[in-house]
């Protein structure tokens, strides 16, 4: 009688199929996991760049309404120096921005403006004299962007963190203003801030707080000061080419005057005319010499009796005019 032969290797490979399955299983669990992971971190990492934008942004347009509202010629102008010759170092200035259903009157108090104390040092901003006025975004009743405050400032050494002067002493208590009449233009600590050099123009500091609905800020900053460019053109209008073709409006109520301020112009702010000031209505320049310039212009006015200015006769074309450097 034969005894059946069992075969151990058989035995010993039973269920490997099945572990072999587990294992692919769990592998491809694994990726899974590691995908849906991924693609999370991207649409947070996407939000977060989305929402840190959107405020960049929107505190950039604080700082260009903030900086946009201190030019005279600005029909919005926000004088933040009040007329003086300077903005006392203290002494702020706020353009509050309220969204629908917040106040005026508490938006420092909801927003507070923690970066003075840190720039001016602690008890600063407590200290400070400071007056709001409203954005012109929302004249309209236009929501405009969504910064909360702009404020103006005088800047000084240690709001900056610039030792201006190489004292080695970073100064808190005078405004520092910019100098364009130095080569090359800087900041100056002047010796006396009510009379500084008369080409030197106040810094001033203008900083923003933008927040989100969904609770995103950011905070920006500009230091600027005017400057004067002098553009001294010689002329009402100035035609400056080595070949000038000018063709002149054809209507009874267009004019070219040279003398300022005339045709009762509208006023801005800080520009004061001189009718005794008077310029030619056109100058061309005749770079290749002769007068081949000046004669095309007048050939290209069909009414040469509406330009005037700078004691010429009609039409007044000059072409011995002269350009500034700066121009």
């Amino acid at each position: 009688m034969k005894t059946p032969h069992r075969s151990r290797r058989k035995q010993s490979e039973s269920g490997i199929a099945l572990l072999i399955a587990i294992f692919a299983l769990m592998l491809i669990s694994v990726v899974a996991i590691t995908l849906i992971g991924a693609s999370g971190s991207e649409s947070s990492l996407a939000g977060n760049y989305r929402s840190s934008t959107s405020a960049y942004y929107a505190g950039f347009a604080g700082l260009e309404e903030g900086r946009g509202r201190v030019l005279p010629s600005n029909p919005n102008y926000f004088d933040p120096m009040a007329g003086a010759q300077s903005l006392p170092v203290g002494t702020l200035r706020y353009i509050v921005n309220p969204a629908p259903g917040e106040s005026a009157a508490t938006i420092l108090t909801s927003y507070p403006d923690t970066e003075y104390d840190r720039e001016f040092g602690a008890g600063s901003y407590a200290a400070a004299t400071k007056t709001t006025t409203n954005p012109v975004s929302t004249v309209a009743g236009i929501q405009g962007p969504l910064y909360k405050w702009v404020r103006i400032n005088a800047a000084t050494e240690r709001s900056l963190g610039i030792d201006v002067n190489q004292d080695t002493i970073l100064n808190n208590a005078t405004p520092l203003f910019y100098d364009a009449g130095l080569n090359p233009p800087s900041l100056i600590v002047p010796l006396n801030p009510l009379a500084p050099p008369p080409t030197a123009r106040q810094a001033l500091e203008v900083t923003a707080l933008a927040v989100l609905p969904d609770g995103s800020q950011k905070m920006a900053q500009y230091v600027v000061a005017p400057k004067t460019f002098g553009l001294n053109f010689p002329s009402a209008l100035t035609l400056s080419a080595k070949q000038v073709n000018f063709s002149g409006a054809n209507s009874n109520v267009y004019f070219g005057n040279g003398t300022d301020g005339s045709g009762n112009p509208p006023p801005v702010p800080g520009c004061s005319p001189n009718p005794s000031t008077s310029l030619p209505a056109i100058g061309v320049t005749e770079p290749l010499g002769g007068t081949t310039n000046k004669a095309s212009v007048i050939a290209g006015l069909p009414r040469p009796d509406h330009y005037t200015g700078g004691g010429l006769p009609t039409p007044s074309v000059s072409d011995t005019i002269t350009l500034s450097p700066a121009l």
